[in-house]
């Protein structure tokens, strides 16, 4: 019986080139996103700790945060734009991290303004949260020398890692735009 699942040897080729530059590229691509995620949240906290009565102000008649008085709401929202995008440049914890980035993404979105930047945000961090920071991060260096792994991330892994960046990346460009072209 003859197998019809095999690859002319041209597609395989084509194929494992296509893996290679996919191999090679997502590394830079979770790089690039930790750090222009990072650099968003660590510019808000920067804002708030500039002028902290006016922070308070706001959280209190702008910002208002469900279930939590303004004060608490203000120094959590400081603590966590401040701490958490250093975690996300180093690449330690980064998965840790990206999650009260994508809570506080949530909470934006859904109780002061509603923006299509968040969901860009909210991609982003939720590939944070899905793959790891990548190979150029200090959690990818701690699994390797305390695993004793070589690859932690396959041929078909990151196959896999850069159809959904890339499914999730057109999505957000057809979201953004047809919000924009309205």
């Amino acid at each position: 019986m003859a197998n019809i699942f095999k690859l002319p040897k041209a597609l395989c080729k084509a194929a494992n080139q296509f893996l290679a530059i996919a191999d090679f590229l997502n590394p830079l691509a979770s790089v690039a996103i930790r750090l222009w995620i990072a650099n968003i949240f660590w510019k808000s906290g920067l804002t708030k700790i500039s002028n902290w009565d006016s922070t308070i102000i706001l959280f209190a008649n702008e910002y208002k945060v469900p279930f939590l008085p303004a004060e608490a709401a203000a120094c959590l929202a400081t603590a966590v734009e401040l701490s958490a995008p250093v975690l996300l440049v180093i690449g330690l914890a980064a998965r840790v991290a990206a999650v009260p980035l994508l809570f506080m993404t949530a909470i934006i979105e859904f109780t002061y303004q509603s923006h299509h930047d968040h969901v860009i945000w909210a991609i982003f961090l939720g590939l944070i949260l899905l793959q790891g920071p990548g190979r150029f991060s200090w959690d990818y260096f701690i699994r390797q020398k305390s695993c004793g792994e070589k690859e932690v991330v396959g041929n078909f892994s990151s196959f896999v890692a850069f159809m959904a960046t890339l499914a999730l990346s057109l999505f957000a460009s057809y979201h953004v735009f047809g919000i924009m072209g309205r």
